[in-house]
C-alpha cells in the first residue's frame, strides 16, 4: 500500500511540477507557447490580417507536444520499462490526441482567420516549424545535426522514398532550409494578398 501512495504522489508531484513550470524550462516555454499563440489568435480576430492565425498554428502544435510528448510518452514509457509491450500502444495513443488537438486547431484558425491561413499553417507545421520549435522550447538538443522522426514533412517524405535501404535521418540543414522556405511562402502569400 505505501508503495502504491508513493507512486501516487511522484506522479502528483510530477504533475504540480509541470503545470507550474518549476524545475524545467521545457513547462515554462509551454505556458509561453499557450500565451503567444492565442493571443495571436484573438489579435487576428481584431485585425482580420490572417497571418497572425497561420504563425499561431505550429506555435500551439508545438504546446500540444509540449505537455504530450513529455507526459504521455517520455513518463509514460519511464513508468512502465519492464513492459515494452506498451510502448507501441503508449505512442499510438499520444498520436491520437495529437492528430485530434491538429484537427481542432486546424477548425478553429479555419473558422476565425479563413481556410486559405488555415492551409497556411498546415504549410508551416508539415515544413518543420513545430518540431524547430519544440526543440528551441522544450529540453532538447537546440540544433541537432541529424532530424530522424521527419518523415511526414515534405522534405521528408521526398527523402525516404528515394531509396528504401537509406537510413531515416535526414540532415538538419535540409529541415532548416525547408523551415524557411515554409514561413517565406507564407510571407511572401500575405505580402501578395494585400
Amino acid at each position: 500500500m505505501h508503495k502504491k501512495m508513493e507512486k501516487k504522489m511522484s506522479k502528483f508531484k510530477t504533475t504540480v511540477r509541470i503545470l507550474t513550470g518549476k524545475n524545467t524550462t521545457g513547462t515554462i516555454w509551454l505556458g509561453v507557447s499557450i500565451f503567444i499563440g492565442l493571443g495571436l489568435i484573438v489579435l487576428d480576430l481584431f485585425v482580420k490580417q490572417g497571418i497572425y492565425s497561420a504563425f499561431a498554428f505550429p506555435i500551439l502544435y508545438n504546446a500540444m507536444d509540449l505537455i504530450g510528448y513529455r507526459n504521455i510518452v517520455k513518463d509514460g514509457i519511464e513508468s512502465v520499462p519492464e513492459h515494452e509491450y506498451f510502448i507501441p500502444q503508449i505512442t499510438q495513443a499520444y498520436r491520437i490526441l495529437q492528430h485530434t488537438w491538429e484537427f481542432l486547431l486546424a477548425v478553429v484558425i479555419g473558422l476565425t482567420a479563413g481556410w486559405e491561413w488555415m492551409g497556411l499553417g498546415l504549410l508551416l507545421k508539415f515544413t518543420s516549424s513545430a518540431d524547430i520549435l519544440y526543440h528551441l522550447l522544450g529540453e532538447y538538443e537546440m540544433f541537432p545535426k541529424y532530424w530522424y522522426y521527419q518523415g511526414w514533412t515534405i522534405i521528408g517524405w521526398f527523402w525516404f522514398r528515394r531509396d528504401i535501404h537509406l537510413r531515416k535521418e535526414i540532415p538538419g540543414t535540409l529541415v532548416y532550409i525547408q523551415c524557411v522556405a515554409g514561413i517565406a511562402i507564407t510571407v511572401l502569400y500575405y505580402i501578395l494578398r494585400t
